[in-house]
């Protein structure tokens, strides 16, 4: 479906999510006097031991996050023109925001291998698009997700918990555990965590800007003599494709230069899919990006929101492979992103529970949205993103 208007993509490559899915400093000890030696604990940067020191407690992604603008507890009910979805290949709606993350692939991929693949979805209908998309963990760089899926019976909870802990360090902010899993019950659970930051902040917009007529914040770079150190701002602005106001791709560098935060405008396609793929295929990698000049100028409008959804059409599908199956009786994703002039934090987790029990009925919501902008979060050397927002509305902007 084509839309007669210009829409704005927003491409942010975060390599960092976290998804939910059922699915120091070694030096040498200081010598004893003891007769029994006995392990010393390393001495601390600032002299003396590490017990002797109080360990820095680092900040939690929730903590590193913040209070969030716009909270949405349930997406279905709480957006009136934005929509959580769970496929790249979501059809656009005119005036309607999508915000995609892979997350709740990663999680539907856990609860494949936890249930011992093939595995068998009745019906299949709605289930289709995530036994065949191509949204996987090969996306991500390792240090940055959870996913795993498994039956209660064989410690799902307790293997969920010690990844979150050991590639986090304590960091992780889960929302979507349980306090138990039944023995003959399958979790699957998918956390993801990025955070790319801007090593030079850029402008905050001090009168916002305007997105279609609504006021919202911003950040960019335009042309002024009163913005400090606006030349070492201007080059972490790769303009890779431009053909007018309302068809271009800029990439924003951050410290993680494995990752890119790609800002884009042009006519959507179809699908959210087809927008993303094109806007990729705008940065070949053999165009040298152009200058971002003196006389040009960048305005993005800022994004601080925490959204959950319920997929109630996945709820009530039986599910069966080669290790078990049951019914889905819970399929859940969140999604947390900030994105100011310091740069962008995300983190989203989702989670799918299957147990034998008998679905209760729901009763499905049908809810339209609008956008025109993207924002996407992808690994340089990953085909596709893992996190894809198309804003056509102001809901999901930071109001002013």
């Amino acid at each position: 479906m084509k839309l007669a208007h210009p829409s704005v993509a927003t491409l942010a490559s975060l390599a960092g999510l976290m998804i939910g899915a059922a699915c120091s400093c070694d030096r040498k000890p200081t010598p004893t006097p003891q007769p029994v030696p006995t392990p010393q604990a390393a001495p601390s940067p600032s002299g003396g031991s590490a017990a002797e020191s109080e360990p820095v407690k680092q900040p939690t992604h929730d903590e590193r996050l913040g209070k969030p603008d716009l909270v949405a507890e349930n997406a279905d009910a709480d957006l009136k023109s934005s929509k959580v979805v769970g496929l790249l290949e979501t059809p656009h709606l005119a005036g309607t925001s999508l915000v995609w993350c892979s997350t709740m692939q990663l999680a539907w991929n856990a609860m494949e291998v936890g249930l011992g693949e093939p595995v068998e979805v009745t019906p299949a209908g709605a289930a289709s698009g995530y036994q065949s998309a191509a949204a996987s963990t090969d996306d991500l760089d390792s240090g940055s997700y959870v996913a795993l899926g498994g039956f209660g019976r064989d410690g799902i909870l307790d293997a969920i918990k010690t990844q979150l802990k050991d590639k986090f360090g304590g960091a992780a902010s889960p929302s979507m555990l349980p306090a138990v899993i039944p023995p003959d019950d399958l979790f699957a659970y998918a956390y993801l965590f990025k955070a790319l930051e801007f090593a030079e902040p850029f402008a905050r917009l001090p009168e916002g800007m305007r997105f279609g007529s609504a006021p919202v914040g911003g950040f960019g770079l335009w042309p002024s003599g009163l913005i400090e150190n606006r030349s070492k701002i201007a080059s972490q602005i790769d303009v890779r494709h431009y053909a007018s106001p309302e068809d271009w791709t800029v990439q924003l560098t951050t410290k993680d230069a494995a990752d890119m935060l790609v800002v884009a405008r042009r006519e959507p396609g179809a699908t959210l899919a087809e927008t993303v793929a094109a806007i990729v295929a705008s940065m070949k990698p053999g165009d040298a990006p152009l200058r971002f000049l003196n006389e040009d100028t960048l305005r993005v409008p800022l994004m601080n929101f925490d959204v959950t959804r319920n997929y109630g059409e996945l709820v009530g599908l039986t599910v069966v492979g080669t290790k078990g199956g049951g019914t889905i009786a819970m399929a859940k994703q969140n999604i947390r992103l900030r994105l100011d002039e310091k740069g962008a934090i995300l983190k989203s987790e989702a989670a799918i529970g299957v147990t034998s029990a008998m679905p209760q009925p729901v009763t499905p919501k049908v809810m339209v949205c609008d956008g025109p902008f993207m924002l996407l979060l992808m690994r340089k050397d990953a085909p596709q993103p893992y996190f894809a927002a198309w804003i056509e509305s102001p809901e999901l902007l930071v109001k002013r």
